[in-house]
């Protein structure tokens, strides 16, 4: 196993003491931490810290194959699996370069992987595959000098990003809205940038139908939580409403979820009573779609 840490994008594995590395996570209310201590090296507070385990290819791999061999073969003496490579986990293969990818790990034996389907892309020798063990920023980081030879050393502590949340003091107000829109509009504003790529931007006034016929909505700027406008529907009562549009030239398969924002009508008697969307590949493109598709509204 290998442990690649970078500080604002930026490789610093070199001057880590590699066996001062620590991370704890936590469960419940408490955040997950890191440490480590760098050589000459100075970090200031509130940078990105992340941290990647795992290994690398042992040789080249094109797109379309489910079996290759990494690097280092540390395994479990009684299953003989990879103790950082587990089956089901879901992992980046490619990390950090153009063909960045999400695979599904099926069976580790020694050091052939088998992934569940096949590759949608092409990979080099000495390309990362594994997961990020942590992500977060910089605290205060003190520093204390080794022995007599004038080089300094850095003790880094980084957090998760909760941490930016209370850097923020949000001041805004909200009239007439419910707690999970504030919690909402809170978040999207007040919070670190999603990595996310927007299929839609919510500012099309075609494809909606209402009860199979077609309805004219229309565009909000001002009761909006994401991008620049919000479709107002513009329709009422008891029925159902379809909303379809397409999509290109967007590749899906790094991304986790979908996030769909919806809201609802302020009146008690209003209510949205079901919901569902999908995603459906009309391209034939060969990668598959994350299994694990949620939905985030108000």
């Amino acid at each position: 196993m290998i442990l690649r840490v970078y500080v604002n994008e930026t490789d610093i594995t070199a001057s880590v003491q590699m066996k001062s590395v620590k991370i704890q996570s936590s469960t419940g209310n408490r955040r997950n931490t890191a440490s480590f201590i760098v050589n000459d090296y100075t970090i200031a507070e509130a940078q990105k810290v992340e941290i990647f385990r795992g290994s690398t290819l042992s040789s080249n791999i094109s797109a379309g194959v489910s079996s290759f061999s990494i690097d280092d073969s540390a395994t479990d003496l009684v299953n003989n699996v990879g103790y950082f490579l587990r089956h089901g986990d879901r992992v980046i293969l490619g990390y950090r370069t153009a063909n960045e990818e999400r695979v599904t790990i099926d069976t580790v034996v020694g050091n052939t992987v088998t992934i569940v389907g096949v590759t949608s892309r092409s990979h080099t020798k000495g390309d990362l595959i594994g997961d990020k063990a942590f992500a977060g920023v910089t605290l205060k980081n003190p520093r204390e000098e080794i022995g007599r030879s004038e080089m300094m050393a850095y003790s880094v502590d980084a957090s998760d990003y909760s941490t930016i949340l209370d850097a923020q003091n949000v001041v805004d107000t909200w009239e007439g809205v419910n707690a999970r829109e504030i919690l909402s509009r809170i978040v999207y504003l007040y919070s670190a940038v999603d990595s996310s790529v927007t299929v839609n931007a919510c500012e099309s006034l075609t494809g909606l139908t209402y009860n199979g016929v077609a309805v004219a909505p229309t565009l909000d700027s001002t009761d909006k939580v994401y991008q620049n406008n919000s479709i107002r529907i513009g329709a009422s009562g008891a029925g159902s409403g379809t909303y379809t549009f397409t999509f290109s030239a967007i590749n899906l398969s790094l991304m986790d979820k979908a996030r769909l924002w919806i809201k609802s009508p302020a009146t008690p008697s209003s209510y949205i009573s079901a919901m569902t969307y999908r995603i459906v590949d009309v391209s034939g493109d060969s990668y598959t779609w994350p299994a694990n598709l949620g939905a985030g509204g108000w």
